[in-house]
This record gives C-alpha cells, structure tokens and sequence, in this order.
C-alpha cells in the first residue's frame, strides 16, 4: 500500500530545505491539503506520476513564502523513499535536474503561466484539472523520467 506525505510532512521538508537568512512561512495551508489530497487521488497505480504531480503541485500552488522549488522535488524523493524507492544517481545528476529546471522555468516563463493556470477565478477544482493537464508537458514528463532513471525499488538491491 502506498505511503503519502501529509501537510506536517511537506511543511517540515520545507523547514529543511531553506538556507541560512530564508523565511519559513506557510503562505497558504489549504493549498498544502489540497496537495496532499490530489496527490493520493491520481495516478495510484504509477508512483512515478504521482511523485511528479507532487513535485509540480508543490511549484504551482507555491504554499511557502520561500523554497517552493526545492521542497517540490524534494518532497517527491521523500515520496519515492518512504514507499522503498532508493536513488542511486549522483549528486552530479541532481544538480544537472535543478539547473534544468530553472533554466527551463525561466526560458519558458513557466511560473506566469502557472500563475494563469490558477487565475482569478481560483478553486481547487479547476487547479486538479489544470495540473492533470500540464502532466501531459513537456517539463513534467521530463521530471518523471529523471525520477523513473534514478530511482529503483529495494527489491532491486536485496
């Protein structure tokens, strides 16, 4: 049965994350349930896609005043990890992700665009939809396919 993170798990990771002189802040908690819930809810026969829409959840809804972008993947290692999934890539390879990412985000305004996807008429309702939508892109399916590359379940290493 899979394990998920609950808020107190997602705001703590956030905690850690953040570097000497950053705020820990909660910005808003009903998006942290709402993460947690939609991550629970879909894709429960794919790990991999759930660890992604955590991770692009985390950066759309940004719940934190800062690290939004470091506890997303962190939180979906953590994810792959509590449910027997180890990483056996280097630090090399996620830094090359992070790198990736940002330069991507940036190059493609990827935070405009989620903050457009949220809109002005924002519910939780539309916001699923328009996450389960955007699993389809490009940067999501790159996300996945590092965590799939990376991460192998411990049965692989008994």
């Amino acid at each position: 049965m899979t394990e998920y993170l609950d808020v107190d798990d997602i705001i703590n990771i956030n905690s850690k994350v953040l570097i000497k002189g950053e705020i820990h802040q909660v910005v808003n908690y009903s998006d942290l349930v709402f993460i947690s819930d939609i991550v629970s809810r879909n894709f429960t026969n794919d790990i991999f896609k759930q660890a992604t829409l955590l991770c692009i959840a985390v950066i759309a809804h940004h719940p934190f005043k800062e690290g939004n972008h470091r506890t997303s993947l962190t939180a979906s290692i953590t994810f792959l990890h509590i449910n027997d999934f180890y990483y056996f890539g280097t630090n090399d390879d996620e830094l090359n992700l992070h790198k990736w990412r940002f330069n991507y985000e940036e190059k493609n305004r990827l935070e405009q665009k989620w903050l457009s996807m949220i809109g002005d008429s924002y519910s939780h309702e539309n916001a699923e939809s328009n996450l389960l939508e955007f699993m389809e892109n490009y940067y999501a399916k790159k996300i996945e396919s590092y965590l799939k590359k990376f991460f192998k379940p411990k049965s692989v290493f008994s």
